[in-house]
């Protein structure tokens, strides 16, 4: 056996500037990509932020493929201008890529067509985009390369950079438009090159490229906001009422979605309001979140006659069928569901409403214009979730109200993750039925076609209860609209002058009755599945998807089976398929293929260390996307699990690859075993994963009612120890790696990135598939693969001949 190779220390002192740089480049990097996500859910549509995962992932992985076919060429430069070159080149692409987006937005000009067209835009959209994230992995990766003997630290930085970039992100897009935040990405990248080149001996011009750049990027932030339009793609609701004459009254930017307040040239809005009405609607503005959800404000002096037109919208049902005292309105928006709670005699009505900024709009720039009524004093307002709110609240209501209540908005770093999708599941419903009272009613309005697949997931809610769905029912639709379906669910059964009353609305309004307790019925589906002696076989054979959701599996908003693989805006499983072959394909391209062709011959002979990095970075980015999910549900807002999840997650990795240093000695470093304390944290990962699978819904649905304060400190005490010790493998496989050979470092950096790239998306169709319990036990199975191939490379060590290491 030939003698361990000898540790190679890096001749470069590690100075703290050079940590605070990194720190920063990571920070710029997460900064931008979250930005992206709020960028793309209102320019294009909400599905296509989630792409950003992939694209960040992907340049960052792949600077480290480019830096090892160029080592020598790049290790004859100072490392700390490569540090300052890669950084700023990072920000001054990310200034570049402004307007080049603007111009890729104007060539998309429809969602729906060909699938090559699909596949270009979104092929050039990656291009732009994958050049910052390429030039900030450059930085990234070569300090990786430069202070590998020092990776604990560094890796260290680079995570809690990335915990502070989460913060910044959460901040800025509260106040900024997407845009302006991207210009402080580019601004943290310069800032951080600045740091890099202030090691440059004397003065030099190229110390003038950061604080240049940092003043130009800084510009473009705090006064870019002036000079990005409202154009979005002209598929959207605020591109139609822009092209129909409408003006932007007033713009709120939020980490939850973007506000645009429109006085539209369009005749008047009511959700659902049947033909039979004739007269004018009062003055309205409409709110388009994120560019397409709509909710209209409408001018009320307290004069409710002028509301006639409420007598003929489906959302009246529910005070014509009965008279309900306490009521709550999930996603009362412009408040026209307030307003007609309040004019029919309800003593008080409380909504929950998770957009703040609607809230600020509402209560104060068109508070007059809205009569007051979101400060009316029968009415109370909350900020927050509004299933969180059901489950945390011991209230019980008259009736329970849902219209309409889904923005498409991206919650969290670009996942496909919908805070709506919470609403619609069996857990929902069974949170809704045990806050109402026991005569209460659950109303939603919806689209014509959800009649059926409404009562089956109300179906599956009520399994075990003495209930026969069938006396519980009363659904309506206006037949002319595509949002125009009314489903009233009673907690009891529903008495024949309920029965009658609900009727005569419909026949009154011109509304179309679909099913009602010993009526006939214009969907004998519904009927059909009611009085079918399998319900479970009739889902089966369905041609539609009709497989109710359940809080493991939340996604109410696909649009169809597997075998249709293309969906549209309201599906998204289609495009992610699209958004999985172009990350393969870049992958391939970037990363593997150098890989392949140009790659030392000893990498190869390390297969076992290529899927060490492989697994970890995969069961990495599924954990953190899971976790991300879950805990939007807990904490009772997107932003807040933004903030507390993936800043913990990150905060407490850093800082145990920090801790990881003293894990191996010098037997593990020379390929002599590795040492059981080191083995420690991938049976302790696996081990929490797979307790998080399995309880961490049993632990929420515990302590969904503590005060908030209270949640988001549990909600750390649960992340910290799986954070702290997903913070320890990569170090540790970079350690034991180095000693086989430097110019591995950059390879296995690379290929981690190609895992967390494929994971990213794999982890939504797994959800989607299997559900998120599923992706929890493969993440979990993931660590415990690496520990296998970890071991099985070490012992591959001490049977071949090590490749030399090459100096820095």
């Amino acid at each position: 056996m030939s003698p361990p190779t000898p540790t190679v220390v890096s001749n470069e002192r590690l100075p703290i500037t050079t940590l605070f740089g990194i720190a920063l480049v990571s920070a710029s990097a997460l900064l931008l990509e979250i930005s992206l996500t709020r960028y793309f859910s209102f320019r294009l549509w909400y599905h296509y932020a989630f792409m950003i995962i992939s694209i960040a992932l992907l340049g960052l992985s792949s600077a480290a493929s480019f830096l090892a076919l160029f080592r020598k060429r790049i290790a004859a430069l100072a490392p700390h201008r490569v540090l300052g070159y890669g950084a700023w080149l990072a920000g001054a692409s990310v200034l570049a890529a402004l307007p080049l987006l603007a111009l890729l937005n104007q060539a998309w000009v429809r969602e729906a067509g060909a699938v090559w067209r699909l596949f270009l835009l979104l092929a050039l959209y990656w291009g732009v985009l994958f050049v910052p994230f390429f030039f900030a992995g450059c930085a990234l990766s070569w300090s990786i390369e430069t202070y590998s003997d020092r990776i604990s630290r560094v890796y260290a930085f680079d995570l809690l950079g990335a915990a502070l970039g989460c913060l910044a992100a959460v901040g800025l897009l509260s106040r900024f438009l997407p845009e302006q935040s991207m210009a402080f990405a580019a601004a943290l990248a310069m800032g951080s090159s600045f740091l890099f080149l202030a090691r440059e001996r004397g003065f030099h011009w190229i110390q003038l490229l950061g604080p240049l750049g940092f003043l130009l990027a800084l510009a473009a932030g705090l006064w870019g906001g002036s000079l990005v339009g409202a154009q979005v793609t002209p598929t959207k609701g605020l591109a139609q009422d822009l092209r129909a004459g409408g003006v932007v009254k007033a713009t709120r930017p939020g980490i939850t979605g973007r506000v645009d307040v429109i006085a539209a040239n369009t005749e008047g809005f009511a959700w659902g309001l049947a033909p039979r009405f004739r007269d004018a609607i009062p003055p309205q503005l409409a709110l388009r979140i994120d560019g397409d959800a709509l909710t209209v404000m409408t001018r009320y002096d307290g004069d409710f006659s002028k509301w006639s037109f409420t007598d003929y919208m489906p959302s009246t049902l529910p005070y014509a069928v009965g008279d309900p005292k306490k009521v709550l309105v999930i996603g009362p928006g412009g408040g026209m569901d307030v307003v007609n709670g309040v004019e029919r005699g309800a003593e008080e009505v409380v909504g929950v409403e998770i957009n703040g900024r609607i809230i600020e709009l509402m209560q104060d720039d068109f508070d007059e214009f809205a009569g007051h009524i979101y400060r009316h004093p029968s009415v109370r307002i909350v900020h927050s979730d509004g299933r969180n709110f059901v489950e945390s609240s011991s209230e019980k209501f008259d009736l329970i109200q849902l219209t309409l209540v889904d923005t498409f908005a991206a919650i969290s770093s670009g996942a496909l993750s919908l805070s709506e999708d919470f609403l619609y599941t069996t857990e929902a419903f069974q949170a809704y039925l045990d806050s109402l009272t026991p005569d209460g009613y659950l109303v939603l309005g919806r689209t014509i076609y959800e009649g059926l697949p409404l009562t089956v997931l109300l179906d599956s809610a009520i399994r075990g209860l003495d209930t026969d769905l069938r006396e519980h029912l009363f659904i309506a639709d206006n037949p002319g609209l595509l949002h125009g379906l009314v489903f009233l669910f009673k907690r009891s059964a529903l008495t024949q002058e309920e029965i009658e009353r609900g009727t005569a609305f419909v026949r009154k309004a011109g509304l179309r009755l679909l099913y009602a307790p010993g009526e006939s019925t214009g969907d004998p589906r519904i009927a059909e599945f009611l009085n079918h002696p399998d319900r479970d076989r009739f889902i089966r054979e369905s041609p539609i998807d009709l497989v109710p959701e359940t809080d493991d599996k939340p996604f109410y908003f696909r649009s169809s089976k597997w075998t249709s693989l293309l969906g549209t805006h309201t599906g998204g499983g289609g495009n992610l398929l699209v958004i999985l072959a172009v990350a393969i394909l870049f992958a391939l391209g970037f990363i593997l293929a150098p890989i392949q062709v140009t790659a030392p011959s000893g990498l190869r002979s390390h297969g076992r260390f290529l899927l060490y990095f492989a697994f970890i970075g995969l069961g990495f980015i599924i954990l953190e996307i899971g976790l991300l999910v879950k805990f939007a549900l807990f904490l009772g807002h997107p932003g807040r699990s933004l903030t507390v999840t993936l800043f913990s997650l990150l905060l407490f990795s850093g800082l145990g690859s920090r801790a990881s240093q003293g894990l191996f000695d010098e037997d593990a470093l020379a390929g002599r075993g590795l040492p059981r304390r080191a083995m420690l944290p991938f049976f302790a990962v696996f081990l929490l994963a797979v307790l998080d699978a399995f309880f961490l819904s049993t632990i929420f649905s515990a302590w969904m009612g503590l005060a908030l304060g209270l949640r988001i400190a549990l909600s750390v005490l649960l992340i910290a120890p799986l954070g702290f010790l997903m913070g320890m493998p990569l170090p540790i496989g970079m350690s034991l790696l180095r000693e086989r050979g430097r110019s591995f470092v950059l390879w296995a950096w690379g290929v981690n990135g190609v895992a967390s790239v494929v994971g990213s998306i794999g982890c939504v169709l797994l959800a989607h598939l299997a559900g998120y319990r599923s992706a929890f036990l493969v993440s979990a199975g993931c660590y415990l693969a690496a520990l296998f191939s970890l071991i099985g490379a070490q012992k591959d060590g001490r049977t071949e001949s090590p490749t030399p290491a090459r100096p820095a």
